[in-house]
């Protein structure tokens, strides 16, 4: 259940998700050296709990906190493969908390589908057993959109992510990753992962007639042990194409059909634009 809330003419805002994980996810191995058909299965059961709270301070720039907490029980695991046999941090489960900051600039003309202006949000959490956590790491995350509008139909939305996890390491499942519906769509969630990430990516967005729409969309992006040692012969590419339809036009709510290539060919079903 990813929510925000605002209050007081939007000058203070709270965010993030409350959810209850239980599913089995592919794990593909940590880092650029996996063989390419390598792929294991494990289940997984965890509470999340994201909350980060911000104050307007100066014109649509804001400050605040952050709180994170996972509590993740393997429930299975391949007995052959690299989770069960090699010592990867949090291969045994454990508590993962958290505590940072956030701070962020956004003059989006819309918050579900923008046309024009920028959102950058850089945080910083901490997670150590001062806070109960089982791992004793550190994350730096930062995230730039810039939206343009060309004509009235016509749109590019662009986007650079990063992250970088400094200290004993976090646990697996809470790495860099590549993939999902939102960064590097055509590659599954966590088909790469690492301690540090780096993602560009671009969309067009034409809408066509009635509540229909059309986007085509590219990125690039790499993951590595840290920002330093990232090398441009890990670069993944992926690329795809979508239809868009408003639920609510007023608002411009869309329903998100999307088909994206990496490795394989993916599609993603949502409510809203991947960025």
């Amino acid at each position: 259940a990813p929510f925000q809330l605002w209050f007081k003419d939007e000058q203070y805002s709270i965010f993030g998700e409350l959810g209850w994980y239980r599913y089995n996810y592919f794990f593909f191995g940590i880092g650029n050296d996996q063989p390419e058909d390598f792929e294991e299965l494990y289940g997984v059961d965890f509470p999340r709990v994201r909350l980060t709270a911000i104050r307007e301070l100066a014109d649509h720039l804001y400050f605040g906190a952050r709180f994170i907490l996972d509590d993740f029980v393997i429930t299975e695991l391949d007995p052959e493969g690299q989770l069960a046999n090699l010592p990867i941090t949090g291969n045994n489960g454990g508590l993962n908390t958290g505590l940072g900051a956030a701070a962020i600039f956004d003059n989006r003309d819309n918050y579900f589908e923008t046309f024009s202006g920028w959102y950058s949000e850089l945080t910083f959490d901490l997670h150590g057993d001062y806070l109960g956590s089982d791992f004793q790491y550190s994350r730096l995350r930062l995230d730039v959109r810039k939206f343009f509008e060309l004509s009235k139909k016509d749109h590019v939305a662009t986007r650079f992510f990063s992250e970088s996890i400094f200290g004993e390491g976090a646990p697996f499942i809470s790495q860099a990753l590549l993939g999902g519906p939102q960064l590097m769509r055509g590659f599954y969630l966590g088909r790469y992962r690492d301690d540090a990430s780096a993602v560009l990516q671009g969309e067009y967005r034409r809408k066509l007639f009635w509540r229909i729409g059309l986007t085509a969309f590219g990125a690039m992006g790499i993951v590595d042990e840290s920002l330093e040692t990232m090398q441009l012969s890990n670069t993944r590419f992926t690329y795809g194409t979508g239809l868009r339809f408003a639920i609510d036009e007023e608002d411009r709510v869309n329903i998100r059909l999307d088909m994206g290539v990496g490795d394989e060919l993916n599609f993603y079903v949502t409510i809203g634009e991947a960025f």
